[in-house]
């Protein structure tokens, strides 16, 4: 019983909320231009002496 109402609560959840999260991002990159959500974050990987470093810079 318990497994058949998590199932439900989380479907229900899922399909009730995803239209939401795209104009709430929307709204954010607006009101927020110069963010690095907005600029995006670019990532490499550095050897060092005991393996990797990865490093990110935006």
């Amino acid at each position: 019983m318990s497994t058949l109402s998590g199932i439900a609560v989380g479907e229900a959840q899922i399909w009730s909320r995803p239209w939401r999260a795209g104009r709430d991002l929307d709204d954010d990159r607006a009101a927020f231009p110069t963010t690095t959500a907005r600029r995006g974050i670019e990532w490499e990987l550095r050897p060092t002496p005991y393996g990797v470093r990865l490093a990110f810079s935006s």
